[in-house]
Formats: structure tokens, C-alpha cells, sequence
């Protein structure tokens, strides 16, 4: 057999392999399915290649050694079938190429820019993993074609940045990819250098620390550094080229600014533009002192945000390209150069941080109305000689918040296909970190975290968590202690089973979080999502922090550990084996039932069987005819008529009927199967078992009890009541309006228990027999493991609990959210706090919401942004879709924050001393606005833990915490106290 046999036999088998592997994966593409085609792929010379065409203007793909009709083709690679029609399965999109794609299928707007999304997550897997899945194909001749490649980027970027709404819509986005995709514009250098030196120390391990130094506090002495490094040791060829491609990038980011290369921008800047006039003056300064101080910095971050701010004013959108281009040389240059100035007082490092948030909010980091919002705290006047302990404090948090909101953004805008990959390509969870970190953020959140550490020295509120670097990026939510195993989970799509006794490091909390020891999350959430409020109702501690930190806790991962927040949000993480005698006195004191109550049950009237119109419930009702869910919202009907729906109520009675039916099969009732589950807990406890199988017992029967209740028949004449209803109370057949069907039991909304989200509401169903299911699923969803854990936790009798179901028309909301009487963050009782997302349903699922305090002098002060690209509309047709929103404007206006105010204030009024309203203190109210009407959808007691509240060890915490009224702006740091 000759050489040319053999050839062939080898590619028939490479072909006959591809096409059977194609053939079992494309019926469902599962995640292990993506994971072995892409080890495939690096194994294989040609990667997710299968050919050279050429692709016509004709439409026509031909094969490499002819020739097209009409000039104009392109030649590149032709994708494997096998990666088409993973495109086409589930939309993601493997070695892309860009000459000759279509503009508006790789933007994909419809979903939510998906393909160009992937287009850049691809770029970052070829800068770390070695090519990625081209790894062998990066030398398969032809594939790519840079040539072309930039000159299709040129002309995307050109169409993507003529849209003026879209640039203020989606700058960010368009900013990265003018970052990252060729058109013959900027070096990427620092995106390179991040990369390289990753690989480097990756394969040489005693390359590490370097490349730790480059990736979080980058300077000039970088290149000594390597250059010292590689004097100690001998690489082969391939490790050589890296190093002097690193060395020459550092060469090239550190080298003083030339006034050749700014001035190149002015050839295409239009010549009277202020842009143009601004560039010229600072290459002027330039020209005549080429020293980048502070006064530089300062004019150069200024001219940063007037590339943004002043771009739509450009009409050619060559221009406006280049205007991008500007901003990211300028980017480049500020990102090199500010941390050699290193100021030595107060007033020097707020004016530094006060550049950096400039700098990010240029960027695309910050929206313009978020940036133009903080500028007030953050400005100093000349005059200025001392700040109040409370104006740094203000400073202090707007500039962590800063960050915060900063890297939101990034994780905000790639969230989903960070998601999308998790699954097949675990490298995809480094992206954020890595977009933030070659960015002005970074130093930012290094600036950040020295004011931080500075306030605490000044006033005594320190954090102790583990002796990690990164203690001032970490803020307390909500006080409490804990003991537990301290548990990371790296993505928000990891499959958990959480668990009581550990406590939890989220990069996002789950909207049906199970109950646990404590959490640590990297983005919040809100203040007052379910999971927030429940946190806060029983004590358990919470604190938000930031990648760094998390990525710091990843070596005690698995570790048990005492974690405890105090009440004006100090934070102490540490191995369980240093904790003090008092420390191990809070848990040998803590009997299992010793803070628990016990809901009564005596006064349910189980006799009351009809449907109860809202306009006839009253607070009073609460408990004893229905849940307080509906009571509750009857009182506010009374009081606002116009500005509470319609709405009627399914009381304990009928559900309890409908219980005493005999299961079918059997000879006893779905009533009698509950008794006998927890007849037999108390019998199993009484006989010495363990806790942990008495609990496995209870929710495996609840399982099976769920499951016959969402099957259970309805009682004759039922259905009948609630067609009735339709009609008299909403004046329309049963059918033809969405309802809303909200679980409302017996177990929630009560003085010390929130029971916040643990049973479901059916949203917006329309169809009778969804309708019907719907009843049976809300009756059955207290009794599941979730519902039933967070009830057992406070109370002593979780399994009394009784549902009764609010049914209420859908209100398809242009904003929603939560309002809280008393400041959740302020800890000021006269205060609210307000959270927001666009659509229905806003706040309470743990979004990221648009938050606010509300002072008593009616002042708005922005908590946070809202990061959510997606919310929720209610279509008449029932169900739920999900549009895409921008964030350039904010959610709630001046007019919206003012009407919440006032209504805060009156129903604060009704509802002070009500009868059957079990709370003289703080409201949680949920609402909506639709155009520009306030909708009033629930109203609760605002609960909080007092064993937290109270605690002697939390509030001996605080105990050091000093007023410093007035701190210098001048002095030394080192002579502030």
C-alpha cells in the first residue's frame, strides 16, 4: 500500500468520523455533546474547518482552485456542517468568521446581540487557551483571512456606530467591539499583554508572580521586572518569542505619550468641532512638557467623556469610528500613566478617584445620567478645607459603589452567554474579571479600596475576614453571625443544593435560595428582593463584595469558618478554630426551638366556602378568612380604590373542602395524608431519631402530597363560582382577561415572620383550564422543600399551614417594585428605601434593581442602577415575554420618586395602628406604575430579626466606631487618625 493510499484512507476515516459525530450530536446538542466537539476541534488541523471556498457576490461557494463568475469574492474557510447546525440548534456560534457575514445577523439585536457577544467571548478563549479551538487550525492555511476580516470590521463598525440612538442605547457594547474587532485601527496592547502573560505563566510556573503583578497593579517597573526574570532562567524558542513580544508591548505601553500618535486623529476629526479644538490644545501642552501629571491626566480624562458625551453630534460615521479609536488610545494611555501620581492627601486621592469615575463612566462603564446623579458627592471645591465624617462617608460609598456598579456592568452585559458557555467551556468565567481588569476599573477599585481603608482608619469601622488584601470590598447587608462550612459557587447557572449549615459565596443569589447558614454575594441582587427580606427576617448575615474578594475566599473554600455582620455593616470571617469564648458561647446558648413561635390557628374560620369579593376584606380578615396577602390588600382597596385593582379571594374553607376529599384510590382524604405525615415525624422524633431523617421523611411525603393536590379534582360547583366572579367583579368572562394567582396562606406576612416568596404566584394566565391548574398548584406549592425549610426554620408549627389564593387581574406595568418605610441601608427609620425594574414584577425575584433612599426631606439618593437587560411584560394573550431594555435612561424619574414619596406617607398614615395588621412599625409594599398611575399590588409588615438587632456581641462591634467631625482635606494621610 503506497504513501498516497494510506493519505487517503486516513482522510476518508476523518470524514466518515465527522460525519458520524455530526450525526449523534445534532439531535439535541447537550452541553457534553459542545465539550467533546471542541477537544475535537484543538485536535484537529483543520478545527471547526472542513475546506478553502471561495464565496462569491453571486451567493455561490466554490471550491479554492477555480475562480468566481464576477470579481469581489472572498476566500476563507467553510465551517464544519456539524458547527452550522449547532447554530442553528441553539444558537451559538463556534470559529467565526466576520468577511462576509451579514451586518444585521451578527449584531443580532433580537437577541440581545448574541452572535456578536460570542464573536468577542471567542477572541478572549484564543488569548488564554492557546488558540482555543483553532489550536492546531491556527496554522491551517487560508482559513482566515486578516486582510479581509479588517476590512469587513471597518465597514460593520461604521454601520454599527450610525445609529445615534443605538450609541446611547448600547455604548458599552459598541465600545468593546471596537476593542476587539480588526479594522485597522488601535493595537490592543494591554488586551495582549494580559493574555501573553497568562499563557507564560500558565506553562512556567515561577512566572506567576509577575503575571499576578501585571493583571492587578500594573506600572513602569514591569519590564525590569521580566527582564531580571529571564536572566535567572532558559526557555526554549517558543517561550523566548512570547517574552519578547511581552517585553516589547511594555516597551510600548510605557513609553511616554508621542504627540504623533494623537495627532493622527486629527486628520479625520472635523476641524472646528470642540473635540477637535480640546485635542489639539492638550497635544499643544504635550508638545511643550511630554510629563503626564495630574493636570494632564485630568485634561485627558476630560476630553475621554467628551468623546462620549459629544459623539452623536458627529454626523459622518467614519468620524464617529474614530472617535471610539481616540477614546481608547486615551483609555490606553491614562490606564499606563496615573499610578505614577500617587497622592499624599485626602484632597489629592478623592480628586484621583474622581478622574478614575470620570474615566470609567467615558468608557461605557457608567451610563451618563448614573455618572451625572454621583458627580455632586463626589466634587470638591477649592474652598473646601475639611470634610464632616458624614461627606466621607457619602465620598467613600459613592466611589465603591462606583466599582460596583462599574463591573455590574460588564457582568450585566455578557451574563447570558457567560451562562450560554458555562456549561461546555469552563474558561468562559474568567471573561468579566478579565474586561475589568484591563480596563480603568481596575485601578479605580485599587483607589477605591485605599479610601476605604482610610474612612476606617479615620472612624474606627474595620472589617477582619481571613487576612485577605481585599478587606474594604466587602459590605455588610444584613447583621447576623453564623458557623458553617464556607461554600463558593462560581456561577449563577451551578446547580446547588444548598444547605442549612453552610454559609455561601454567590456571584448572584438565586431567586429561590433554600435557607442557609450566611451569604457573601458578588452582586447583590437588591435590598429587597425575597431572598433579601428573608435573610433579613431571620438573621442571616449578609454581605456583598467584589470578584477580587471572592477570588481571595477561594482558598478557604470548604473550611469552616464564623462569620458575622454587625448592624452598621462591619464584616469578620474566620477559621472556626480562632474563634473567642465568646464567639463559642452565641452557638452552645442557642437551643434548635428556643426562637421560634408559634402561628395560631385557632380562630380559621373553615366554615366560610364562598368567594370573597377584595372590596369586602379588611386587615381583620388576616388569619382567620383568608391569608393576609389578600386582607391586607382589601384594607388598601378601601383606602385607594383607584388605585387598587379589582380582585376576589378563595378563603381557607374551600380549600379545606376540597382537602377532605378521599384520594383517589384510596380510602383516606388528602387532609388525613398531612396528619399522618407529621403524626409519624412526632412519632419518629419521640423515638429517638435523628433530625436529618425526620426531615428527609417529611419532604419526601410532602413531595407525594404535592403531587396529589396538583391533580386533585375540583369540587362540583367551583368552577361555576369562579366563572361568576369573572363576570361580576370583572365584568368580563372567565377566558377573556390574564389573572394574576397568588398563593396567600396563613404562614406569611406576619409581625415576626415575612415568609416573603416561598409559595408561588401563577402570572398572567388567561386560559380557563391553566386557570384551573393554577388553583391546584398554588394550594400545593406551601408544601414544598423549600416553603416548608424556610417555615421550619422560625416556627413551631410549619405544617399548620393553610392557603387561601388571591385572584387579581394582570396590570402590564411599565416599571414595578418594592417600597420599604424605614432605610433598609441608612439604618434611619424615617427614611424609605425604594427598588425598581423596568416591566412587572420588579425587585422581588433578587434583579438587579434601580434602588434609591428617600430621605425624609424628600431628597433621592441612588443606591444602585438597575443592570437587568431583560424584564418582564404582561401580553393580553397571557404568559410572559421577556424584551430586551437599555439602560441609558433611569427607571423611576423625579416625578415617580415625588408620588412614591407621597403615597408612602399616607399609607404610613392609614396604617399605623390597625386592627388585624400585626405591625406598628416599618410597611413592605409592593407596586407598579403604568403610565404614569401608582398600582398597589400588596402591603406587609417590614420584618427584621431581633436576635440580630439585639445581640450584645453584634452591637459590641460597633462599639468602636468615632465621629470625626471635621477631617483635613490637606494633611499628610499618614497624619490622619
Amino acid at each position: 500500500m503506497n504513501n498516497i493510499t494510506i493519505i487517503s484512507l486516513i482522510n476518508i476515516f476523518i470524514f466518515i468520523f465527522h460525519f458520524l459525530f455530526a450525526q449523534n450530536i445534532t439531535s439535541d446538542f447537550s452541553d457534553s455533546d459542545i465539550k467533546q466537539m471542541i477537544e475535537n476541534f484543538k485536535k484537529d488541523e483543520r478545527g471547526p474547518f472542513q475546506a478553502i471556498r471561495w464565496f462569491c457576490p453571486d451567493g455561490s461557494v466554490i471550491p479554492a482552485v477555480e475562480r468566481c463568475a464576477d470579481p469581489g469574492g472572498i476566500q476563507h474557510a467553510l465551517l464544519k456542517d456539524e458547527v452550522v447546525t449547532l447554530a442553528e440548534k441553539r444558537h451559538i456560534f463556534l470559529g467565526q468568521i466576520l468577511a462576509g457575514t451579514d451586518f444585521e445577523t451578527f449584531c443580532d439585536k433580537k437577541n440581545n446581540h448574541s452572535q456578536l457577544k460570542q464573536y468577542l467571548l471567542e477572541q478572549y478563549l484564543k488569548s488564554i487557551d492557546d488558540g482555543w479551538i483553532l489550536h492546531k487550525a491556527c496554522y491551517y492555511r487560508g482559513a482566515i483571512q486578516i486582510e479581509d476580516e479588517a476590512n469587513w470590521g471597518f465597514r460593520f463598525l461604521q454601520w454599527l456606530v450610525e445609529d445615534s440612538t443605538n450609541l446611547q442605547q448600547k455604548y458599552f457594547l459598541i465600545r468593546q467591539a471596537v476593542r476587539t474587532i480588526p479594522h485597522n485601527a488601535i493595537d490592543p496592547l494591554w488586551d495582549r499583554i494580559r493574555s501573553d502573560s497568562k499563557i507564560l505563566s500558565d506553562s512556567i510556573p515561577s512566572f506567576l508572580n509577575i503575571r499576578i503583578k501585571l493583571h492587578g497593579q500594573p506600572d513602569e517597573t514591569d519590564l525590569e521586572k521580566i527582564r531580571q526574570y529571564r536572566k535567572r532562567y532558559t526557555f526554549d524558542e517558543k517561550w523566548n518569542e512570547k517574552f519578547d513580544q511581552l517585553e516589547k508591548d511594555l516597551i510600548e505601553a510605557y513609553k511616554p505619550t508621542t504627540v504623533k500618535n494623537l495627532s493622527s486623529f486629527l486628520k479625520v476629526l472635523p476641524k472646528k468641532h470642540a473635540l477637535t479644538i480640546k485635542l489639539k490644545e492638550l497635544i499643544y501642552k504635550l508638545e511643550n512638557n511630554s510629563e503626564i501629571n495630574p493636570d494632564r491626566l485630568e485634561e485627558m480624562t476630560s476630553l475621554l467623556w467628551d468623546c462620549r458625551h459629544t459623539i452623536t453630534e458627529i454626523d459622518k460615521a467614519k468620524t464617529r469610528l474614530t472617535v471610539f479609536d481616540l477614546s481608547i488610545m486615551l483609555e490606553t494611555i491614562i490606564f499606563s500613566q496615573i499610578n505614577s501620581w500617587q497622592p499624599a492627601t485626602l484632597r489629592g486621592i478623592l480628586d484621583k478617584a474622581n478622574i478614575l469615575i470620570t474615566a470609567a463612566a467615558a468608557c461605557g462603564f457608567l451610563e451618563i445620567w448614573e455618572y451625572e446623579t454621583i458627580q455632586p458627592y463626589l466634587h470638591i471645591n477649592e474652598n473646601e478645607i475639611n470634610l464632616s465624617q458624614d461627606q466621607l462617608n457619602l465620598k467613600s460609598e459613592y466611589i465603591k459603589r462606583a466599582v460596583e456598579w462599574s463591573s455590574g456592568m460588564v457582568k450585566g452585559t455578557f451574563k447570558e452567554i457567560i451562562e450560554l458557555y458555562t456549561g461546555f467551556e469552563p474558561l468562559v468565567s474568567g471573561y468579566i474579571d478579565d474586561r475589568i481588569r484591563i480596563s480603568i476599573v481596575l485601578l479605580l477599585g485599587k483607589l477605591a479600596g485605599q479610601i476605604s481603608d482610610l474612612n476606617s482608619k479615620i472612624s474606627g469601622i474595620t472589617n477582619d475576614v481571613l487576612n485577605i488584601d481585599s478587606q474594604n470590598q466587602i459590605r455588610g447587608l444584613n447583621s447576623g453571625y453564623a458557623l458553617g462550612k464556607l461554600i463558593l459557587v462560581d456561577t449563577a447557572s451551578e446547580v446547588v443544593n444548598f444547605e442549612t449549615d453552610k454559609i455561601y459565596v454567590l456571584a448572584q443569589p438565586p431567586a429561590d435560595l433554600k435557607p442557609v447558614a450566611g451569604l457573601l454575594t458578588i452582586s447583590e441582587g437588591n435590598l429587597v428582593s425575597h431572598v433579601q427580606l428573608l435573610a433579613r427576617n431571620l438573621g442571616i448575615p449578609n454581605s456583598v463584595i467584589t470578584q477580587s474578594v471572592f477570588d481571595d475566599l477561594k482558598d478557604f473554600s470548604g473550611m469552616s469558618v464564623f462569620y458575622a455582620v454587625s448592624l452598621k455593616g462591619s464584616v469578620i470571617i474566620k477559621l472556626s478554630e480562632n474563634m473567642n469564648e465568646t464567639e463559642k458561647n452565641l452557638f452552645k446558648k442557642i437551643t434548635v426551638r428556643e426562637d421560634k413561635f408559634r402561628v395560631p390557628t385557632n380562630k380559621i374560620n373553615l366554615e366560610m366556602d364562598k368567594l370573597i369579593n377584595l372590596r369586602k376584606l379588611r386587615a381583620d380578615d388576616s388569619g382567620y378568612i383568608t391569608g393576609p396577602k389578600a386582607a391586607n390588600l382589601g384594607e388598601l382597596k378601601y383606602y385607594f380604590p383607584d388605585n387598587v385593582v379589582e380582585g376576589f379571594a378563595i378563603p381557607f374553607g374551600v380549600y379545606k373542602k376540597h382537602l377532605d376529599q378521599k384520594i383517589p384510590d384510596t380510602d383516606y382524604s388528602y387532609w388525613d395524608f398531612i396528619n399522618t405525615i407529621f403524626d409519624r415525624a412526632d412519632s419518629m422524633h419521640n423515638n429517638g431519631k435523628d433530625e436529618k431523617s425526620i426531615e428527609e421523611f417529611i419532604l419526601a411525603k410532602l413531595s407525594d402530597l404535592r403531587s396529589a393536590i396538583q391533580q386533585m379534582p375540583l369540587l362540583p360547583g367551583f368552577q361555576s363560582s369562579i366563572r361568576r366572579a369573572f363576570i361580576e367583579i370583572f365584568g368580563t368572562e372567565m377566558g377573556q382577561i390574564p389573572v394574576f394567582i397568588r398563593s396567600d396562606t396563613n404562614m406569611e406576612d406576619l409581625k415576626d415572620f415575612t415568609g416573603a416568596g416561598l409559595n408561588l404566584t401563577v402570572f398572567n394566565v388567561r386560559d380557563p383550564q391553566k386557570i384551573w391548574q393554577g388553583i391546584r398548584d398554588v394550594w400545593a406549592s406551601p408544601f414544598s422543600e423549600r416553603s416548608y425549610r424556610w417555615r421550619q426554620r422560625l416556627l413551631l408549627n410549619p405544617e399548620n399551614v393553610y392557603p387561601s389564593i388571591l385572584i387579581i387581574p394582570s396590570v402590564n406595568n411599565d416599571k414595578s417594585g418594592v417600597l420599604i418605610t424605614t432605610g433598609i441601608y441608612s439604618g434611619d427609620s424615617k427614611d424609605l428605601t425604594v427598588a425598581f425594574n423596568r416591566g412587572s414584577g420588579g425587585a422581588v425575584e433578587g434583579q438587579v434593581a434601580e434602588s434609591y433612599t428617600i430621605k425624609n426631606d424628600s431628597i433621592a439618593y441612588l443606591l444602585s442602577p438597575c443592570r437587568e437587560l431583560r424584564y418582564t411584560i404582561l401580553p393580553e394573550e397571557g404568559g410572559i415575554e421577556k424584551p430586551i431594555a437599555s439602560l441609558d435612561q433611569p427607571i423611576l424619574d423625579q416625578t415617580d420618586l415625588s408620588h412614591i414619596y407621597q403615597f408612602a406617607n399616607i399609607i404610613k398614615s392609614k396604617f399605623k395602628i390597625k386592627k388585624g395588621f400585626e405591625s406598628s412599625g416599618a410597611l413592605d409594599i409592593e407596586l407598579g406604575i403604568k403610565d404614569g398611575k401608582i398600582w398597589l399590588f400588596q402591603v406587609r409588615p417590614f420584618v427584621e430579626s431581633k436576635k440580630a438587632k439585639s445581640t450584645e456581641y453584634l452591637n459590641h462591634l460597633d462599639q468602636s466606631i468615632m465621629i470625626e467631625e471635621n477631617i483635613s482635606l490637606d494633611k499628610h494621610i499618614n497624619q490622619l487618625r
